[in-house]
């Protein structure tokens, strides 16, 4: 299945004779935990055929026809879709509102992935990052935490480590999470270009951005900064060997 472009459609393509059959507009596409296919344009369509899909409604409700933006499974199999500027989740043919989200109603959701503790993380172009546990909003980081502005352009993780990629450049989200405990976490600069960065990811030590200006790959320390000043002002660090 493949897809070019917001307005695409989506298509099979047959190896052997080297063609796409377009099938059906769609501007986001998932698989699902048992390999079918949710996707959206103006309406949520399904397809439980992988190689040849054959798309129909996914749900009988009105609010199931809509501009969606976003398509995401959490690892309790519960479906997060974006529609206009509210989000919903569905489970079992079910769509309901996030009524603890409508406070950040308005954000682009740009991507959402889960921590090893379960916590989900979602990047949202406006309100930043929004660390989620049962569908409350638990921590926030903004511009004002270390991201270069509000404006997530995309979210991903590896492990407990988060790539946020901004109009500004690609951040490093270290996450520890203490047992009932929040969150806490360290803002890195892995050195990348301040330029706008439309995707990131972290693979083998090495972030490799998708900037403005071509492919930036950085190797990435994870040690990062302090997320605070410490409590002693240090003006100046030497050692006996410079």
């Amino acid at each position: 299945l493949l897809g070019d472009g917001p307005m695409s459609s989506v298509g099979v393509w047959d190896p052997a004779r080297d063609t796409l059959s377009p099938i059906t507009p769609m501007k986001v596409l998932l698989t699902l935990h048992d390999g079918s296919l949710v996707g959206a344009f103006y309406e949520l369509k399904h397809s439980t055929d992988r190689d040849a899909p054959r798309f129909v409604p996914f749900l009988d409700d009105p609010l199931s026809r809509g501009r969606f933006h976003f398509l995401y499974e959490d690892p309790d199999q519960l479906l997060w879709v974006q529609r206009n500027d509210m989000l919903y989740t569905v489970r079992d043919g079910v769509l309901d509102t996030l009524d603890a989200l409508r406070p950040y109603a308005g954000a682009h959701v740009t991507g959402m992935a889960a921590l090893s503790d379960g916590t989900l993380v979602m990047g949202t172009i406006g309100h930043g990052i929004l660390f989620l546990r049962k569908g409350s909003v638990i921590l926030q980081l903004r511009e004002a935490d270390g991201l270069p502005n509000d404006r997530c352009l995309r979210l991903r993780a590896s492990g407990d480590t988060l790539v946020v990629a901004t109009n500004e450049g690609t951040r490093l989200v270290i996450v520890e999470l203490p047992p009932k405990e929040l969150p806490r976490t360290r803002v890195h600069d892995p050195g990348t270009d301040r330029v706008p960065t439309s995707d990131a990811v972290l693979l083998n030590g090495e972030v490799y951005a998708a900037t403005a200006r071509g492919i930036c790959i950085t190797r990435a320390s994870l040690q990062g900064a302090l997320p605070r000043a410490p409590r002693t002002y240090i003006a100046r660090i030497t050692s006996n060997e410079l």
